[in-house]
């Protein structure tokens, strides 16, 4: 059996990674932090605070 699908990636690799950026901005936002940096190194050291934010957790 042979797979014989023409499905191409184009640009939703791209796509996803845009949306998931601008999601991870949008919970730092909400989270009342202005410095994305500042966010991204708090996340690196407690990874479930986005979580938290989410109500994931």
């Amino acid at each position: 059996m042979t797979d014989d699908s023409k499905t191409r990636t184009g640009f939703l690799p791209r796509t996803m990674a845009a949306s998931l950026r601008n999601l991870a901005i949008s919970v730092f936002r909400q989270n009342g932090q202005t410095d994305s940096a500042a966010a991204l190194r708090h996340t690196n050291r407690d990874y479930l605070s986005p979580l938290t934010a989410l109500g994931l957790t």
